[in-house]
């Protein structure tokens, strides 16, 4: 080939959106963040030097766009106490890092109908809810620092497809994470010290993720509500909660609750009301109630291969019907091992280790 037609060819292949992606800096080229990000088109990156920012941000039919600090400069946004300090709406491709976003009477950062979103590596701090999705798809927060909440640490809402992965939340009024949709991941995240749930799984929420949490002097562990289905919790590690260590509500359908570790749990270890569930290879030690209660209403369990130890009262309280119980050992509990509340022969009990065993007709 011709070296100028290959000269041709190759200006041809580069994409138009890299030639002309810019830096907008602040301050040097523009006063506050909000000016930089009006003007920044697809591929630009803002960067923003040191300081604090008093500005309560909108970023809105943006794509393709990074707004990051400075490598190694601390950037506070102080949204002065308005309603958000960002308000993010229907972007695709946005990036957000290394920011401290504070100081707002209901939420550190809203993001509504965006997709492919990523906030990473974020503080948020002093504000109501700490990071709030609304109808958004694809969406990742990563590695983010949220604390000193008046409501949710995370809350997701009507979102496919989110990833919440490593991040820690603490000293919050509400729930640590609470989502709701189809299809989301909630893993290796730390959560403590929450007035409210440490994971809520809110109606309706099916086909989510939430494994290799740590979760601690919470309300309930995990919570799944009424009308939520086919979820998977796994391999979590949950101490002194208030409530429950893991609950699964009415009509709470088709989970998997396995290889989980509940330490101390205030009520319950495993609260299980739903029905067609698996509930397998979880140690539940030192329960200040019951290692595994089994309500009335549940039906349709397999509970195997669990191990309870320690309990105040029960090791395992059955009180529903239908049920399977399979090589599950309990031990060192205060009341019975296994109580069976009702009619004896109405669940399946198979190759179960129990020192004791009583029943309340």
């Amino acid at each position: 080939m011709p070296r100028t037609a290959t000269l041709v060819l190759l200006i041809a292949l580069t994409p138009f959106s890299d030639a002309h992606a810019a830096k907008r800096r602040v301050p040097q080229d523009f006063a506050s963040i909000q000016a930089a990000i009006n003007v920044a088109a697809a591929g630009d990156v803002v960067e923003i030097a040191e300081g604090t920012y008093a500005e309560s941000l909108v970023i809105a039919l943006k794509n393709d766009l990074t707004v990051r600090a400075c490598a190694g400069d601390q950037v506070v946004v102080d949204g002065g106490g308005l309603t958000a300090v960002a308000d993010v709406e229907s972007c695709t491709g946005l990036v957000i890092e290394c920011l401290r976003f504070r100081n707002a009477s209901s939420v550190g950062l809203v993001l509504s109908q965006c997709e492919d979103v990523t906030i990473r590596d974020c503080r948020v701090e002093q504000v109501g809810a700490g990071i709030v999705f609304e109808n958004s798809q694809a969406c990742r927060v990563q590695h983010c620092r949220l604390k000193n909440l008046g409501g949710d640490g995370i809350l997701v809402l009507n979102c496919d497809s989110c990833l919440l992965d490593e991040n820690t939340i603490q000293d919050g009024a509400a729930e640590g994470i609470s989502l709701a949709g189809n299809g989301n991941t909630v893993e290796h995240n730390r959560i403590r010290d929450v007035a409210g749930d440490g994971v809520r799984l809110a109606t309706p929420s099916t086909d989510t993720l939430v494994v290799d949490n740590r979760i601690e002097a919470v309300s309930d562990g995990i919570r799944a509500e009424q009308v939520t289905a086919n979820n998977t919790i796994l391999d979590n590690v949950i101490r002194e909660t208030q409530l429950n260590g893991v609950e699964l509500a009415l009509l709470a359908t088709g989970y998997v609750v396995d290889g989980n570790v509940v330490h101390a749990a205030g009520d319950s270890g495993l609260l299980l009301e739903g029905s067609d569930s698996l509930a397998s290879r979880n140690r539940l030690k030192k329960s200040q109630q019951v290692g595994i209660t089994v309500e009335a209403a549940a039906t349709g369990l397999e509970i195997v291969l669990n191990k309870v130890t320690g309990t105040v009262f029960d090791g395992i309280d059955l009180r529903g019907s239908g049920n399977a119980l399979v090589k599950n050992v309990a031990k060192k509990s205060g009341g019975f091992d296994l109580h069976i509340n009702g009619v004896p022969g109405l669940n399946v009990l198979v190759a179960n280790t129990f020192s004791s065993v009583g029943v309340t007709p």
